[in-house]
């Protein structure tokens, strides 16, 4: 099977395009659950 460079190239940047949505979502995710946690530090002080 032969896979023209055009069509690997839009493969990688699908790929890349993916990894990179899901460090963002793990970035908010991790900042979200930080957040939790500070508000519930502000209220125990």
């Amino acid at each position: 099977m032969i896979i023209s460079s055009k069509h690997r190239i839009a493969v990688d940047m699908d790929i890349l395009l993916f990894a990179y949505r899901r460090r963002v979502m793990a970035a908010m995710y991790v900042r979200m659950k930080l957040a939790d946690r500070w508000q519930a530090a502000d209220r125990l002080c």
